[in-house]
């Protein structure tokens, strides 16, 4: 669902915010299908598992860091169109 918004939203703002939520989410979907995958192989090494599953951790960590600096830049720009506002509204009163 993010990804359906993230890309117009991209487009239209060239926004860093979403092109970091459009990269997590494709990060998060493919260690998603890999692992699938992955677990669907019942003849894998124990050394193979380890590698696999550091790569998925590692996968997931870049995925949570891009959303959460993602999440971080569209506050801050929503914030700072609030106090924008509010500073328009408090000069026009006074």
């Amino acid at each position: 669902m993010v990804l359906v918004f993230s890309f117009p939203a991209y487009r239209r703002t060239k926004m860093r915010a979403f092109g970091l939520l459009i990269l997590g989410s494709t990060i998060g979907i493919i260690s998603e299908a890999a692992y699938k995958f992955y677990t669907a192989r019942s003849y894998a090494s124990t050394q193979d598992a380890q590698t696999f599953l550091e790569f998925y951790r590692a996968g997931y960590l870049v995925a949570i860091i891009s959303w959460g600096v993602a999440i971080y830049q569209l506050i801050q720009h929503v914030m700072s169109g609030v106090e924008k506002k509010d500073k328009d509204d408090a000069s026009y009163e006074g």
